[in-house]
């Protein structure tokens, strides 16, 4: 054989084997669940890859040169809104004001809450949202429309004996969220359990918008919707927000508002390490520069669960609250009254 032959057979090797690779290197491996997170909450993926059918019958890839797609834009696009708006969707709740980090343990007897307890578990998705009542001025109750994602325990839920309900413990996560108007929906027909539609909320993002709405009123654009937003207001949350954590001239031996609550109240445990476990349960308190969560975190102390009653119950205004500086403003009010309440200087009536 001569030259030429040899090279253009090692030639076409070549090129075979190139296209061999490229093809494994772009062909889709199948995937355990495309929305799957790892821990059972419903995820948006980054990129929705076909499986290894989709490719066999024609929908995935394709073998042509003609320039034709990879796979269906408008297929992906309807998946992946299939899946977004899954993740906005959350079965209902109505008990109590939770706020993140906290955990609620309870026995219940109750048919619909036992159905959703059993459908989160059967979609592998243990979360539902949690809405608490506030009490209005005229003694009126409502139910907020502002809440917190909670999980399922799994690992402490118990189906008790027919008749007998199921105990279960709740751990509220970090994502708050606002039922949208409209959104609200029974699932299963008259004796079913609410879902609803939510938006869930991040601090960090709400502060970053709190300073970009605000303008000045001789700016263009200045109107209606920003009139009630001020530049500095973040800045004054962060600064308050460090009085939590500051020793403090007022206190004893000039304790933090915080290390001064925490001394009273273990005086006044319910069961012994009641205030141990609260603090395990909360995490370190998040820093001055995320006002925000450092008030829920201060709420959901002095608010414990199951209450102590030494303090006013401040968590639906920390829900409902639009603002860090209002939220902080809330977070002070409630433990420096409840340290006077505890020191016996104050009624908290």
């Amino acid at each position: 054989m001569n030259n030429r032959a040899v090279l253009l057979r090692f030639a076409v090797a070549v090129l075979f084997v190139v296209k061999v690779v490229a093809f494994v290197e772009l062909k889709p491996q199948p995937i355990r669940s495309p929305f799957s997170s790892g821990k059972g909450r419903l995820t948006t993926p980054q990129f929705l890859l076909l499986g290894d059918e989709d490719t066999e019958s024609g929908n995935g890839f394709s073998g042509d040169d003609d320039g034709s797609s990879m796979f269906s834009m408008a297929s992906l696009n309807s998946r992946l809104k299939e899946v977004q708006e899954k993740e906005r969707k959350l079965p209902l709740m109505v008990l109590d004001s939770m706020l993140p980090r906290q955990v609620l343990e309870l026995k219940v007897n109750n048919d619909l809450l036992i159905k959703l307890v059993r459908d989160c578990l059967s979609r592998e998705s243990p979360f539902f949202g949690m809405l608490g009542i506030a009490r209005l001025a005229s003694g009126q109750q409502v139910h907020l429309n502002r809440g917190v994602e909670v999980e399922i325990i799994e690992e402490k839920l118990e189906f008790l004996p027919e008749g007998q309900g199921i105990k279960l413990a709740l751990r509220a996560t970090g994502r708050r969220f606002e039922v949208e108007n409209g959104g609200i929906e029974s699932v299963g027909g008259e004796d079913g359990y609410t879902e609803a539609k939510v938006q869930f909320l991040d601090s960090a993002r709400e502060e970053e918008e709190e300073v970009q709405k605000a303008v000045r009123k001789d700016d263009d654009n200045y109107n209606a919707d920003t009139e009630d937003y001020d530049r500095m207001s973040v800045a004054r949350a962060i600064m308050k927000a460090k009085e939590f954590t500051s020793p403090n001239a007022n206190m004893v031996n000039n304790l933090s508002l915080v290390d001064r609550w925490i001394e009273l109240a273990q005086e006044r445990e319910r069961s012994p390490g009641q205030i141990d476990g609260i603090l395990n349960d909360l995490g370190k308190i998040p820093p001055a520069d995320q006002p925000s969560e450092r008030a829920f975190w201060i709420g959901a102390l002095i608010n414990p669960i199951p209450a102590m009653g030494v303090s006013l119950e401040i968590r639906p205004a920390l829900l409902t609250a639009r603002k860090a500086e209002q939220r902080v403003e809330v977070a002070l009010n409630g433990i420096r009254r409840s340290i006077k309440y505890m020191e016996g200087s104050v009624q908290l009536t």
